[in-house]
């Protein structure tokens, strides 16, 4: 089926934010759309809204009235193989611990793939940047050589494009702050519909995040285009169990009530603030 060509509505101005203590701008104008069909308005926030579509959602994180993205991560364990290990934590403490100093928070999600042999602690699979420091990944140079992308998080915009799978370039880049994640064609069960979480930009600089507990890869690439995000420019970030968000204290995936429920650990997750 061919999704309904999109009408631009308003246009929004605002900054983003990854880390914890640099402030990002993204300067250029936003021009949000008309959602696709199904998807409804969940909420509104200065800078960031929520659209859902059943069990699924998108954020629309916009640079109009301040909204802001940071990258958490668990405790730097030492480690004897390829790749730093980071302490892995429940999302739900995650969230319970970074509300408490950030009252702005709005909603937290995974982010990088990462190995679970160890369900303490794991190093990342690709490399990341976080406030200006390399971690490498064990997957750099031998999984998915140049099928990569990478989002970099700029001073007024945030891009994602291809990474050339040398973990040191990343510190070649300006931005303090870069998730390296795959392209949506790289099969990871890419027809099953299983969790998802992806990330597009669109051509201004907007970003978008897509997350589900049902979908294909082909299907979530398409509701990223469909929002306006630019195709080349779409990056998958971990799934399956991994995918997991949490809005405003609830978490919305998985989808249980039950606050005892085992959630898979993650060593990265991704935060949302509202503008103030």
């Amino acid at each position: 089926m061919t999704l309904p060509r999109l009408i631009p509505a308003v246009l929004w101005t605002s900054i983003l934010w990854i880390g914890t203590t640099v402030p990002i701008t993204l300067a250029q104008d936003a021009s949000p759309r008309i959602a696709p069909p199904g998807f409804r308005e969940l909420r509104h926030e200065p800078g960031v809204t929520m659209w859902r579509k059943g069990k699924e959602y998108v954020q629309v994180i916009s640079p109009h009235r301040g909204a802001t993205l940071h990258m958490l991560h668990g405790k730097v364990i030492p480690s004897e193989g390829q790749g730093t290990n980071f302490e892995r934590r429940d999302l739900r403490d995650w969230w319970t611990e970074w509300k408490r100093g950030e009252p702005m928070a709005l909603t937290l999600l995974n982010g990088q793939f990462f190995n679970m042999a160890d369900s303490a602690k794991s190093p990342l699979a690709f490399s990341a940047k976080i406030d200006g420091i390399v971690y490498a990944g064990y997957g750099d140079e031998v999984e998915y050589n140049g099928r990569k992308m990478l989002l970099r998080i700029a001073e007024r915009r945030a891009t994602v494009e291809p990474y050339d799978d040398d973990a040191g370039s990343l510190y070649a880049l300006p931005e303090a702050n870069v998730i390296v994640g795959l392209r949506p064609d790289v099969s990871k069960s890419g027809g099953v519909r299983r969790g998802r979480t992806f990330a597009g930009t669109m051509p201004n600089g907007n970003l978008l995040l897509f997350s589900s507990p049902a979908a294909s890869q082909r299907y979530a690439e398409r509701i990223l285009i469909a929002f306006g995000a630019d195709r080349e420019r779409i990056m998958m970030l971990d799934g399956g169990g991994s995918a997991q968000l949490i809005h405003d204290g609830t978490l919305l995936i998985p989808a249980r009530t039950n606050s005892t429920t085992v959630l898979r650990t993650v060593p990265l997750a991704i935060g949302v603030t509202r503008g103030r």
